[in-house]
């Protein structure tokens, strides 16, 4: 399996995932909802570093990190504003 189709692949199935563990109880504030982002942030980042290190083993970890993070926080900012998009 390459690398992207990998990250999608830990994306799609880490969304239900956080959302059974983090988001129930999730009130309609900023602060809670922003939690949530984070939490879901934070969760879906640590899959994505492990599989990247472990796609693509050539490349400085510091970078790995940095991209996981990235890419973890840009699907769950989308996945929120997807969310608010559907009655």
């Amino acid at each position: 399996m390459s690398a992207a189709i990998g990250i999608i692949a830990i994306t799609i199935i880490s969304f239900p995932i956080t959302y059974v563990l983090f988001g129930k109880n999730v009130i309609d504030s900023f602060r809670s909802k922003f939690f949530y982002w984070l939490k879901s942030t934070v969760f879906l980042s640590i899959f994505l570093l492990i599989w990247s290190v472990y796609a693509e083993p050539e490349v400085v970890l510091w970078f790995h990190a940095l991209i996981s993070l990235g890419a973890a926080s840009l699907f769950n900012l989308c996945r929120a504003h997807v969310a608010l998009m559907i009655p």
